[in-house]
């Protein structure tokens, strides 16, 4: 036998932790959520109903102090001196709220990212995951994707997908400028989820 390459070994052995890994997480999270996927779907397979659902959360988006939730994260050669900020990309994790008030009860986080990607206005391309990390629907989210035109009030987006609670979600989500930055460096977007899941 010759003798075995150790990059090729590290390869194999990093692929066999990995998807362990992975199954270890899989088990957990389906354990700790709704119904496991697969008595859901033999379940959903009898009665194809879809549920419709509305719900209406608010988002902290903090930038510019310590605690900020929204980072630049990457930007083109020409985004310095492009007037609708073209090639710059940011990551958020936002703070998921029942209220506008920063105060009230936390839901989960908004997390993913935005990336200007219009030459002629500013606008950006949004993929988001709202993912619950309390109250009812914990352990869910819904992947929400679509543009932001900058400069007007509100933006329509396309719900994609969902987990937990919330698989196979497909709607529409409206997102609103509800107030503008304040002096502690948080601007409050609402969204107004409208979707059907199964």
């Amino acid at each position: 036998m010759g003798k075995l390459d150790i990059s090729k070994s590290f390869l194999i052995y990093s692929l066999i932790y990995v998807a362990a890994i992975s199954g270890a997480f899989a088990k957990t999270d389906a354990s700790n959520g709704p119904e496991p996927v697969d008595k859901w779907f033999a379940g959903l397979k009898k009665s194809m109903e879809p549920k419709f659902k509305f719900i209406e959360i608010y988002i902290q988006d903090i930038r510019g102090v310590a605690n900020q939730t929204v980072w630049l994260v990457a930007e083109s050669n020409i985004s310095s001196t492009s007037p609708t900020f073209f090639g710059q990309v940011y990551l958020a994790d936002n703070i998921l709220t029942t209220t506008p008030k920063f105060e009230s009860t936390r839901l989960g986080r908004a997390q993913g990212f935005g990336a200007f990607s219009d030459l002629e206005v500013p606008a950006l391309f949004y993929s988001w995951n709202l993912v619950f990390t309390s109250g009812k629907y914990q352990g869910s989210t819904l992947s929400v994707s679509g543009r932001n035109q900058v400069l007007d009030y509100s933006s329509e987006y396309s719900i994609v997908g969902g987990t937990g609670y919330f698989r196979m979600a497909s709607g529409v989500a409206i997102g609103a400028n509800f107030s503008p930055r304040d002096a502690r460096g948080i601007a409050v977007l609402k969204y107004s989820l409208y979707f059907t899941h199964y």
